[in-house]
């Protein structure tokens, strides 16, 4: 009786032990022949980690970082999307300079966007920035806007796309924190770029759909560049254009928009696609392509904007 007692502490110690391994013990991923050890931080969120970077967070976690994006996450899913599933925050954490420069594919050597091959499925951001963030910084209004722009492309990945191109990412991205969370007044730099815009400096969709939105200019600020600032002016117009022929306030014409568009199949051509886009506002996929309509539409929309404030 002893022994049997014996033998069934030992085996009971083993499982134990086996059990608590398996629960501590990361899983792991692959990204451009890289290892990643992913950790999971919250039920919305999860961190992929270099084998360095993952001792460095065992050692001293990144607590104001996460409890950050958690936050900023928080703020965002008060704006009431219609989301066919939950999202879950997802960043990969590189070294910066050489290392993030090279494997995000972005044209420079810190910060946070999209890495290259991820899609809009996760961040990338350097690895100071996510162990130092001390919040310096961090609450004025420009940055929280970046910030809340980034966390967007991981929200509104939840919506299907049979269809797929980099600007609409980036204008579906720029009207979140912009005007749908009604944050674009407290950057003055961009809402100068705005007022004094001329019509030779928009950009048509076409344009920006074959050229990427880092073409223009050399400003790290991407929400101070031309092509940004166009395709969010052709957003916020096609969202005007149906809250005034269906009704809608501002969010629900944008979960209208999403749905939409996401029901929409693969189409052969970009013609295809763009009538339909404009037929569900009465507007010609020529229009909607190759005219700055839209455009003009969004920025008399944010001059009015301005001016009634």
């Amino acid at each position: 009786m002893k022994k049997k007692f014996i033998i069934s502490l030992v085996i009971l110690i083993v499982i134990t032990i086996l059990i608590g391994l398996f629960i501590s013990s990361p899983g792991k991923t692959k990204w451009k022949n890289e290892t990643f050890y992913i950790v999971n931080v919250s039920p919305n969120m999860q961190i992929m980690l270099k084998q360095d970077e993952y001792k460095k967070f065992k050692e001293r976690g990144a607590e104001c970082f996460i409890s950050r994006m958690l936050k900023n996450f928080h703020n965002i899913s008060t704006l009431k999307f219609e989301l066919p599933q939950p999202p879950k925050l997802t960043f990969y954490v590189l070294k910066h300079g050489s290392e993030y420069k090279q494997m995000s594919g972005l044209p420079f050597e810190s910060g946070m966007g999209g890495g290259d091959g991820l899609g809009t499925s996760a961040l990338v951001v350097d690895d100071v920035w996510f162990f130092d963030d001390t919040g310096n910084g961090y609450g004025c209004d420009r940055v929280t806007i970046g910030l809340t722009h980034e966390l967007a492309h991981i929200i509104l990945n939840a919506y299907p796309k049979n269809n797929y191109n980099e600007a609409f990412e980036e204008g579906w991205a720029e009207l979140v924190p912009q005007y749908l969370a009604e944050m674009e007044m407290g950057d003055e730099i961009r809402t100068n770029i705005i007022k004094t815009l001329k019509n030779d400096d928009i950009y048509e969709l076409e344009w920006l759909m074959d050229n990427c939105m880092y073409c223009d200019e050399k400003s790290m600020v991407a929400q101070h560049r031309k092509t940004y600032i166009s395709m969010y002016l052709w957003m916020r117009g096609y969202v005007h254009e149906i809250e005034q022929k269906y009704g809608l306030d501002k969010m629900s014409a944008f979960n209208f928009m999403m749905k939409k568009w996401s029901a929409m199949p693969k189409f052969a051509t970009r013609e295809e696609w763009m009538t339909a886009i404009g037929n569900i506002i009465d507007m010609s996929g020529e229009d909607v392509l190759h005219s700055k309509k839209l455009q003009l539409i969004g920025h008399k929309a944010f001059l009015s904007q301005l001016t009634a404030q």
